[in-house]
């Protein structure tokens, strides 16, 4: 009776306690919180449950002199697989997870779920049972009493309670941690790379996922997609994947983020990594590092080059920030840093560069040549600046465009842009026109910009409900194939400029074009 009336009591004073102590290890996992109830009605404390991708954690707390004296917990994929007998009532002699205390205010069990063969979205029975005291002010033992998890009833006359949990996907909070892929994919985030909780999700990418071709003089080592929604972290993840046989450790691997710009797929440099005996991991140096969601794909690439430089606008020489800078051969792209500067890998030969400021709609292009793989080129772009070897687009047919001579079957150049040389033909040796009379043709002979390179642009507006570009061209050139891999490498593209970016359409090299001989001609079209 003096049991029943000190619990009556104690129910007064602890109904107007502030919340219960939370759980201090790591949890990440989707947390889970009922309250504790001894003798069936005094709220003593919690019941806290999470995973972290790795373990199921059950974790008991009690109130103020509320203490642990025994645990008893089971946990199971149906109601019907906790221990109970005929009746329904639970067997908590039976549960699988038990453990005796020294009179302890908070006791945590820890289930590894590969073990347990649960995994995300597996719904979870929890029976968590404790026997708990109570003492007064000398000390003395005031109350001894059983205490359940709250929930719902089980079958028998008891008034034992369970309830549910089911697996959600890991969460990344403020404390950071170590998060587990399929694969043997891990992603590790330092503490304070967020103040947000979100859930993260990593998945392993095969080479065959890709929308394209990793890039030339690349092999693939392995690609992980992590999701953590839109948040931002201040420090760099890293980014563990298995390594392939055969890559030795002083391989040189970088890490790409897969980005879509101006409708196509590109890579943009983001971290290096390191072969660390049978895993490949990221290592962030000078490199934006892995800060956000999105595909990152790890590449094997020796000898890389570099190509960097500072974006400013013609008019004043302000430098650009955050312009988008992509490569010639449509694979690498950077974004430029608050100072303008911006870097893309390369290897050896002719290429071109260009930067669009998002900003204004704008764009700069620089044509330059690595003279060997390792080297670095310093290529400085300018935004609207029109002189220099500038590419542009080239018999262009869209629609009913008006006023375009995209056939130039005006006979000359009405209504383009000339840089260098450039006329109006009706053939060139047995090389005639896709259709109609006429085609442009522009060349790095005589008359050609730095007697190296000439272009052609113009600008036009798309009709409503267009949706497909042509270009018909022939590359033709005297370097192949005698100057194959050699600094002599003509080099040929298309560059469209929208809005929303500039997209190379069209990119022909004597290195890598599939050539055939012009009949007549010392020279050879590709």
């Amino acid at each position: 009776m003096l049991c029943l009336l000190l619990l009556a009591v104690m129910a007064i004073v602890f109904g107007f306690n502030s919340a219960p102590a939370q759980a201090t290890y790591s949890c990440y996992g989707s947390p889970a919180m009922v309250n504790l109830y001894a003798g069936q009605a005094l709220n003593i404390g919690t019941v806290t449950t999470c995973t972290d991708g790795n373990n199921l954690y059950v974790k008991y707390i009690t109130n103020g002199d509320w203490v642990l004296t025994e645990t008893h917990l089971a946990v199971a994929t149906s109601i019907s697989s906790i221990p109970q007998t005929q009746k329904g009532d639970p067997k908590v002699g039976r549960f699988p997870y038990q453990a005796t205390h020294a009179s302890v205010n908070e006791y945590t069990y820890v289930i590894d779920l590969e073990q347990a063969n649960y995994s995300e979205g597996t719904q979870l029975y929890i029976a968590a049972h404790a026997d708990v005291l109570l003492s007064d002010e000398q000390g003395n033992v005031a109350c001894q009493e059983t205490a359940w998890g709250d929930g719902d009833g089980f079958s028998g006359g008891s008034w034992a309670t369970y309830f549910t949990y089911e697996i959600g996907p890991p969460i990344l909070g403020p404390e950071g941690g170590t998060f587990e892929g399929n694969g043997g994919v891990v992603v590790i985030v330092p503490p304070g790379a967020t103040d947000e909780y979100v859930t993260i999700d990593i998945e392993v990418v095969e080479e065959d996922g890709l929308a394209k071709d990793v890039p030339p003089n690349c092999i693939f080592m392995g690609a992980a997609k992590l999701d953590i929604e839109d948040v931002v972290l201040s420090d760099n993840a890293d980014i563990t994947i298995p390594c392939p046989s055969g890559v030795p450790e002083n391989a040189e691997i970088y890490v790409a983020k897969v980005v879509e710009y101006a409708g196509t797929q590109m890579f943009m440099m983001v971290d290096t990594a390191t072969v660390q005996g049978d895993t490949i991991t990221s290592q962030n140096p000078a490199f934006p590092g892995i800060l956000g969601s999105g595909t990152f794909v790890f590449l094997w690439g020796e000898n890389v080059g570099w190509i960097g430089g500072q974006v400013t606008y013609a008019a004043g020489g302000d430098h650009v920030p955050r312009a988008v800078v992509t490569l010639s051969g449509g694979y690498w792209l950077d974004i430029a840093g608050n100072d303008g500067n911006y870097g893309l890998p390369a290897w050896a030969g002719n290429f071109v560069v260009v930067a669009f400021d998002y900003k204004t709609g704008e764009h700069g292009e620089k044509q330059g040549y690595m003279p060997s793989n390792g080297a670095s080129v310093n290529v400085n772009i300018q935004i609207g600046e029109g002189s220099g070897p500038v590419q542009g687009t080239v018999n262009i047919q869209i629609g009913p465009v008006q006023d375009m001579n995209g056939d130039f079957e005006t006979g000359d150049l009405t209504g383009w842009e000339l840089s260098g040389a450039g006329s109006v033909v009706t053939s060139f040796g047995p090389i005639s026109p896709y259709e109609g009379n006429h085609m442009a043709m522009i060349s790095s002979g005589s008359g050609a910009v730095g007697d190296a390179s000439s272009a052609m642009k113009q600008s036009f507006t798309v009709p409503a409900g267009t949706t497909v570009l042509t270009i018909h061209y022939n590359f033709v050139s005297e370097e192949y194939p005698e100057y194959v891999g050699s600094q002599y490498n003509d080099v040929f593209n298309v560059t469209l400029h929208t809005p929303d970016g500039s997209r190379e359409i069209a990119f022909e090299e004597v290195n890598s074009a599939d050539f055939q001989p012009v009949s007549g001609y010392t020279m050879w079209v590709g």
